[in-house]
């Protein structure tokens, strides 16, 4: 299998196991450090129903400056009136459907920033109403960033529209910019308690990531590759190789590497 070399101090770190994961010789394990069922497992803070209340919940924050931003998000002013997060989650459910059933009923004229309609709008937030399922499950509390991002876009682009370019695009209607001045608050607080309990998480333990991000894993496997370290698949890769392109697969077979992750991972890389 043709590699291009690689740089000798790039071929020397990258086959120094410093993480205990990768040998270099054919034992080495797949770069795969976790299953998906594993990484899609939720956090230890997660907690067992979303009528506990902000008080109890507190006490998974950890340490005191995580419980000084939890307890700040849900006193603030937006998120107050509710003691427990499926109250807030459910009022904003039915917030942003509100807005929807507005949406829907507006003829729309102009196209919205960046060329979007109404339709498109709706359909952005029904999708994320449907993943979330706002108030059913601890999970939606874990994962409100999503609608924050969808809000606070339509908050900065599609509320009003600049003078300038007010024959070009229309603005959302007064009705559903009404419900942004409550929506939006609410979900920012709810955002900030659930990121206060992420970074506690984050910073514990049993929240620490001993095996490394599973790209930096993939990353490193794949360099250890090119510098010439035979990890027990090369063979089988080209066997493969041959068998399915035969003689006008070319010669030698050349690897080629596709990346694909998300934002949150290289977050948590970061």
């Amino acid at each position: 299998l043709a590699t291009p070399a690689l740089p000798p101090i790039i071929a020397a770190l990258v086959r120094k196991d410093e993480w205990g994961t990768l040998d270099a010789g054919g034992g080495g394990k797949n770069y795969v450090g976790q299953t998906d069922e594993e990484a899609d497992e939720s956090p230890t803070y997660q907690f067992e129903s979303l009528d506990t209340p902000w008080t109890d919940i507190e006490a998974l924050a950890g340490n005191a400056a995580a419980k000084t931003a939890f307890r700040a998000a849900f006193s603030s002013p937006a998120l107050a009136p509710f003691k427990a997060p499926r109250a807030a989650l459910l009022e904003l459910r039915d917030k942003i459907e509100s807005m929807l059933d507005i949406l829907k009923e507006t003829e729309q004229v102009l196209p919205l920033y960046n060329s979007e309609t109404l339709n498109l709008l709706r359909e952005r937030y029904k999708d994320t109403l449907g993943e979330l399922k706002l108030g059913d499950s601890t999970k939606s509390f874990l994962k409100i960033d999503k609608m924050l991002d969808h809000l606070e876009y339509d908050d900065t682009y599609n509320r009003a529209v600049p003078p300038t370019e007010a024959s070009n695009r229309a603005a959302l209607p007064v009705e559903a910019g009404k419900i942004m001045d409550t929506v939006v608050p609410l979900c920012r607080a709810l955002s900030d308690a659930q990121n206060a309990l992420d970074v506690a998480w984050r910073s514990s333990e049993d929240g620490h990531d001993n095996k490394g991000v599973p790209f930096l894993h993939k990353l490193r496997w794949d360099l250890l590759v090119a510098s010439g370290v035979d990890l027990g698949e090369e063979k089988t890769h080209k066997a493969k190789h041959d068998y399915l392109y035969g003689e006008d697969g070319g010669k030698p077979c050349l690897r080629t590497r596709f990346y694909f992750t998300h934002n949150s991972h290289l977050q948590n890389l970061l």
